[in-house]
């Protein structure tokens, strides 16, 4: 017998055959400048979002979610793994002998150019700087006068440079120019495991659908070590009853090295993401406009402001939000289907750049191939969830003739009562625009009649849905004929 009364629902996989508080917001996982680590905060302003987080990647996501759906829900960890600043390399025109050199643990992966635009020494030369240098068009700040002192603090960074005069008698010279790049702060394991302890007590009746990994390990197999810690993670939501997907980046590294080290890992609840994109910044200032950002940026963006059953990579739903991206897997293939890594990529024909499948890391055979089918599974399960809960300690009737099966009656109560719910909650209209077409094919119910209920105290429900199907080839024979026949 159960002791405390309550629910099992069992995800079951393989049937394909194939080889709150009214609101659902997206949850954020990752760093801030602002805030409390192992703190869940939820925002629908991005004004009071940046006033209250700062910088970081969890805010540069964050943002988007809130234009997106209205608002978000950032989890902020602790961060063990701190940002940091690399060695600068200085590219002179002449003789200068000055040279800048840089302190402080990044906010994020800032990429720095500081240019000379004045010759002089201390408290004459000027420069800019630009915090996003390697994109096509990079964002400068205003010109700024050498501090005399020769430190200067580059705004919503944690980074301080300093300019050190050499023997001369040529100091900085207008054309030189220092770069450097920064690493931004990454939570480890650990980390992520002590947020989701605190994360999971500030749920409270907070449904969660998506949570969106920001950071980036700095190889394929600390990423795949990542990716187990986060399934964990996803399973422990799950046993709240909060059925969700997440989405991570698949590390600093090759294509290569990310596809050996996630040959071995798959988990349906995950999608993995390979390269780098260009992406505006919602969150501007002096230097920072068009930052490098991870590709699970770009796809966690375009799954927040997917329909249930939208597939990531519909063509018809237009580009992602991005101006460049570093890895085209149109011109420059990584990945097999097998591999089931999320890429980006261009189309022929078509201007923008667009998300592959959108694939979870499921298992090889496994049902779950798309984020789209797994949200689809996950707002089933949350729905089936809510119309049994109040069953729970209800009475039903028992047959009288010895068995102590379920009286009929009571289970087509049942079934309705979940039939009416589930047609509800995946009834279209969907982004097909097909005025009868649900987020699913079609989907059954039955409540068994055969389970002795009176000795179990335990109804048992099947739910078998057949999903919608992406168009992922089209096959056309095109030709000249002497005749058509109908």
């Amino acid at each position: 017998m159960t002791y405390l009364p309550g629910q099992t629902i069992a995800v079951r996989d393989g049937g394909i055959g194939l080889v709150s508080n009214g609101a659902v917001y997206p949850v954020v996982v990752g760093h801030c400048s602002g805030g409390v680590v192992n703190t869940l905060y939820l925002s629908n302003n991005p004004n009071s979002l940046r006033d209250l987080l700062g910088q970081g990647q969890a805010v540069e996501l964050a943002l988007p979610m809130i234009t997106a759906l209205g608002g978000v829900l950032v989890l902020k960890t602790a961060t063990s793994t701190a940002g940091a600043a690399g060695s600068v390399t200085k590219t002179a025109i002449g003789t200068s002998t000055g040279t800048i050199t840089v302190a402080g643990a990044a906010y994020d992966s800032f990429q720095v150019k500081v240019r000379i635009k004045a010759t002089g020494a201390l408290g004459v030369a000027r420069f800019d700087y630009s915090l996003d240098q390697l994109g096509a068009a990079p964002t400068f700040s205003e010109e700024i006068t050498v501090p005399s002192g020769g430190t200067y603090v580059i705004p919503s960074t944690n980074l301080t440079l300093t300019f050190v005069p050499g023997g001369g008698p040529t100091i900085f010279e207008n054309g030189d120019y220092h770069t450097f790049a920064c690493t931004a702060p990454q939570y480890t394991t650990a980390d992520l495991a002590t947020a989701f302890d605190a994360f999971l007590l500030a749920l409270g009746s907070n449904d969660v659908q998506q949570v969106h990994f920001t950071g980036r390990s700095a190889s394929g197999a600390a990423a795949a070590t990542m990716a187990a810690a986060v399934a964990t993670q996803m399973g422990r939501l799950e046993a709240r009853h909060r059925w969700a997907r997440a989405m991570m980046d698949g590390g600093n590294d090759t294509g290569a090295n990310v596809k050996t080290a996630f040959a071995s890992f798959s988990n349906a609840r995950v999608a993995v993401c390979f390269g780098t994109a260009d992406v505006p910044t919602l969150n501007p200032h002096a230097g920072w406009g068009t930052p490098r950002f991870t590709a699970a940026f770009v796809f966690s963006e375009r799954a927040a402001n997917a329909d249930l059953s939208e597939n990531l990579g519909r063509v018809a739903s237009g580009g992602v939000r991005c101006s460049a991206i570093t890895n085209d897997e149109n011109t420059n293939q990584q990945f097999l289907e097998a591999d089931k890594i999320n890429t980006l990529r261009t189309l022929d024909g078509e201007t923008g750049f667009f998300c592959t499948n959108g694939y979870l890391k499921s298992a090889s055979g496994s049902d779950f191939i798309y984020w789209d089918w797994g949200r689809v599974i996950d707002r089933t399960c949350r729905v089936v969830y809510e119309t049994l809960q109040p069953w729970l300690l209800r009475k039903v009737r028992s047959l009288v003739d010895g068995t102590g099966k379920l009286d009929p009656r009571d289970a087509v109560r049942i079934k309705t009562a979940l039939d009416d719910k589930i047609a509800a909650a995946l009834k279209g209209p969907t982004v097909e625009g097909v005025p009868d077409m649900d987020h699913v094919s079609g989907f059954k119910t039955t409540v068994d009649l055969t389970n002795n209920v009176l000795t179990t105290r335990q109804i048992k429900v099947t739910v078998q849905l057949v999903p919608t199907v992406p168009i992922e080839n089209a096959a056309t024979d095109i030709g000249f004929t002497g005749s058509i026949v109908a």
